[in-house]
């Protein structure tokens, strides 16, 4: 995909709807008084952070893997002769 928001955006809900499918099924709890009382609050939360790490982690990518900085294609224009002047 080209556009970076929307490829965060996909992995923030894939994430969220794993977290969702999580607190339901798998790790089901009987005690209403839990300390995790805000358990879709705190998916939210973290679904942000997968959004926010997703951009950063592209980013820092990006800084790293741009190949037009690298690769010089030609020889290099350096002065090897007697001046001119």
């Amino acid at each position: 995909m080209d556009n970076l928001y929307v490829s965060a955006g996909i992995v923030a809900c894939i994430f969220l709807l794993a977290k969702f499918i999580e607190i339901r099924f798998i790790s089901k709890s009987n005690d209403e008084e839990s300390p995790n009382a805000k358990p879709m609050k705190n998916a939210l939360r973290d679904a942000a952070i997968v959004f926010v790490s997703y951009i950063l982690g592209h980013f820092i990518v990006t800084q790293f893997n741009d190949p037009a900085n690298i690769i010089i294609s030609g020889k290099p224009d350096v002065f090897t002769g007697s001046p001119g002047f």
